[in-house]
Formats: C-alpha cells, sequence, structure tokens
C-alpha cells in the first residue's frame, strides 16, 4: 500500500511538505488528502439554509472557486465546480462537480463530484434585524485523476453543524456571519489496496445575500486539523431560492 499510496501523496503535494509527513500519522496524512481532493475539503462551504425558509420545491444553481498553497512559491492548487441546487423548505441539496489543477503539475489534476445536505434546525431571534440559526451538514464526496491510466480514487464523508447569524442590512440584503465545525474521512484507493483516515474540521465566512434577489455571494475557509497543511479559501455564488 505504501507504494500507490505513497505516490499519489507526493502527487498531491505532500512532497512539499516534508515536515507534515514526518510528524503527522499516516491516517492524518491520507484524511487531509481524502478530503482535499473531493468537494468536501477541497471546497470552502455557502452559508446554511435556514429552519425559516418558505415552504415548497425551487432549483438553482452554484458555481465555486477555491485554492490552497503551502507556501508562497510553492505550486498553487486551484478548485473549480459547479452545481445543481435543489431547496425544500429547510432542506437545501447540492449536487456538484468539480476539477483540482496544480500549477505546474499536469499529471495532478483530479475529477471530482459531491453530494452536499444543509438541513436548517433551528432559527431564534436575538432582537432588533438579528437572528441565529443552526444546521446539520451531512456530505460525501468521491474523486479520481483525470489521467485515466491512473487507479487512485478517493471516497470522503464528513458532518458539520452550522451556525450562523443573519442580520438585516436595509430593506434588500442580509449579511451572513457564520461558523461551522465538523468532522471529516476518507478512504484511498489504487492497485488493489486502500487506507483510511479521519480528523476534525473547522470552517467559516461571510455571505451577502439578497432578500427580494435569489443571489448569494460567499467568502469562506476551510481547515482541516493536520499539522503543516494549509488553509483552504474560497468564495461562491449561488442563484436561486
Amino acid at each position: 500500500m505504501r507504494t500507490n499510496i505513497g505516490t499519489m501523496l507526493v502527487a498531491c503535494a505532500i512532497a512539499a511538505a516534508p515536515v507534515t509527513a514526518a510528524a503527522q500519522s499516516e491516517s492524518a496524512i491520507v484524511a487531509w488528502i481524502g478530503l482535499i481532493t473531493t468537494p468536501l475539503g477541497a471546497f470552502t462551504p455557502y452559508a446554511p439554509p435556514t429552519a425559516a425558509a418558505p415552504p415548497g420545491t425551487s432549483v438553482g444553481v452554484q458555481a465555486r472557486y477555491s485554492h490552497w498553497q503551502f507556501d508562497a512559491d510553492d505550486d498553487n492548487t486551484m478548485n473549480v465546480g459547479a452545481g445543481l441546487v435543489i431547496r425544500r423548505g429547510p432542506v437545501r441539496t447540492a449536487i456538484e462537480l468539480g476539477r483540482t489543477s496544480v500549477k505546474g503539475c499536469g499529471d495532478c489534476d483530479h475529477l471530482m463530484a459531491g453530494v452536499d445536505v444543509h438541513v436548517g434546525l433551528l432559527d431564534r431571534p436575538l432582537g432588533g434585524p438579528v437572528a441565529m440559526s443552526v444546521a446539520i451538514n451531512p456530505a460525501l464526496g468521491f474523486s479520481r485523476p483525470g489521467s485515466s491510466d491512473d487507479e487512485f480514487t478517493a471516497l470522503a464523508g464528513a458532518l458539520s453543524v452550522p451556525v450562523s447569524l443573519s442580520v438585516r442590512a436595509g430593506n434588500a440584503l442580509r449579511v451572513v456571519p457564520f461558523v461551522s465545525p465538523g468532522f471529516g474521512f476518507a478512504r484511498l484507493s489504487g492497485g488493489g489496496e486502500s487506507s483510511t483516515g479521519s480528523r476534525a474540521m473547522l470552517s467559516g465566512g461571510l455571505a451577502l445575500a439578497g432578500t427580494s434577489t435569489p443571489v448569494q455571494l460567499t467568502a469562506s475557509a476551510r481547515r482541516i486539523f493536520v499539522e503543516g497543511t494549509p488553509t483552504i479559501v474560497g468564495v461562491g455564488i449561488a442563484v436561486g431560492r
């Protein structure tokens, strides 16, 4: 297993951080790579929906961009994704496809797919234009290299609990800061062998959402708790109620 999985880890930039590889267990490294090569870790989150969302079903779209790198002079890893969003009351389900590319590494591209569900659980007014919301966010992700002659695949799952504030800014805009602690696990497979790992995560950001137009802009960051690894930062736009 170490030959197959180890080769893939180097290709995904662990070789750029030898201190990390030495300081962390194989399980921790597998968890980080498995999460970072699927939408669960590669992208940063949107602000969660609220339990007070209007009833009924609607369909929208979303697009996300994120990047990470160990140091300023290391290769920059970029992720782009697009998805279909289905809302039914307080439940928002996103089905997303994405691609990872690494500047200067033509063999490091990965294709990704994921399903991300947010369920609004609680809304509580805090006075004036401010309300607090709590949701639960299970997600599943998959990735494989863009090169068909490489058998490596990654499967990942995560569960997070987003907590957000909604602050009305006039009649047309809501400002939504949020934080989302969670836990993720991953399984890497290649050459008939596999390895698994799990790790805690923490995400957070700020969204601007229209009250009369179905557009939400989000800037956010995600940290997977493996020593020496970088924070993922990204932006996203969602259109649709």
